[in-house]
Parts: C-alpha cells; structure tokens; sequence
C-alpha cells in the first residue's frame, strides 16, 4: 500500500486543468491516455488499452478478461494483485456511465460533473508485448 505522502505527491497535477488532448472519450476495449508514473518516476500519460487480457488466452489482446476491479477485492484477487501493488494510474474523464440491471434489462446512469470539469478514474495497468513466433535472429 502507498504511503500517504505517495498518494498525495502523484495526486498534485489533479488539482490544475487537465489538457484538453488528454481528457477524449474512453470506453472499454478502446484506447485511453493514461496518467502514470514512469520507470524514472515522473508522470507520463501513456495510451493503453481499457481491459485487463487473458495471459493464458492465444489472443490475449482481442477480447479482455476483465473488464473492472472492485476495490474490496483488488488487493486480494491474483489477477490485480501485483498491478494493483506496483502498477496504478489516472484516466480523466469528462462522463462516467455505470449500468445496473434492473429485471434482466441494464439502466444505464451517467454521472456528470456539475461544473464540467473533468473527473477521474483510478486504474491499474499491466505491459503486454505479442512477439511474431519465428526462428530468425532478429525476431523479439
């Protein structure tokens, strides 16, 4: 778990306006820019892909394992465990959708600030590479 003082020295660009090329449309299985810290430790928005892959799938980036954490398990559960120990971000949103089934039907609510700044969202993330499988040299 992050220090307090962590948690607040990555939260001090919040408190400004987020550029307007870094607040876009997000939805899952798409691209967002992500606020994140660097390996050098200074932030970064980094484009990653909305949806945790499936390691043990043979198209891991094609159709997401999951899609969401709960925070009541995300440091429990082996499939966020390490990302959530080592791995955490921001992603600044100017809406947020949040469906509830009511009777086999999903409602769909929209959380929108009142003064139209953008919000955000906390996420993990994970590093994923598809290496092409060949037998030459020069292949990664």
């Amino acid at each position: 778990m992050a220090p307090w003082q962590e948690v607040h020295a990555f939260s001090q660009p919040l408190v400004e306006k987020a550029p307007a090329d870094v607040v876009v449309t997000s939805t899952p299985m798409r691209f967002a820019n992500v606020m994140r810290l660097n390996a050098g430790g200074a932030r970064e928005h980094a484009p990653m892909r909305w949806g945790f892959a499936d390691r043990k799938s043979a198209t891991p980036l094609r159709q997401p394992k999951h899609m969401h954490a709960r925070a009541e398990t995300i440091d429990k559960l082996s499939a966020f465990r390490q990302a959530f120990s080592e791995r955490r971000g921001v992603l600044m949103v100017h809406t947020f959708n949040e469906g509830e089934e009511i009777e086999s039907r999903t409602k769909q609510w929209i959380v929108t600030p009142s003064d139209g700044q953008p919000i955000a969202i906390a996420v993990i993330w994970e590093q994923y590479s598809m290496a092409p499988k060949c037998s030459t040299p020069s292949c990664r």
